[in-house]
């Protein structure tokens, strides 16, 4: 029996998290660079929203909980942008 298409988005979503993690230390070892806004920010896609994405297929968290979660990791992705446009301009 083949598994339905539930199980092959929570695997996905599952490996995003441990590769999208690697990728940035790797990057930043390589580039000899530090932690930064844009590589928090590629964590906070890559491996807190796959979890969630897990969570709310499982029905452990509520869909109050869930768009909780998405508003605050959008808001922080978006406060972040504005504030390195903002940064460029002054200069």
């Amino acid at each position: 029996m083949w598994p339905d298409g539930k199980t092959y988005v929570e695997v996905i979503a599952a490996l995003t998290v441990p590769i999208s993690f690697v990728a940035v230390i790797i990057h930043r070892l390589k580039s000899e660079m530090g932690m930064g806004y844009r590589s928090l920010q590629f964590l906070a896609i890559g491996v807190v929203l796959p979890i969630a994405l897990i969570l709310a297929l499982e029905k452990v968290l509520d869909g109050g909980s869930i768009s909780t979660l998405f508003g605050a990791v959008v808001g922080y992705l978006f406060s972040t942008a504005t504030k390195d446009t903002a940064t460029k301009e002054a200069k």
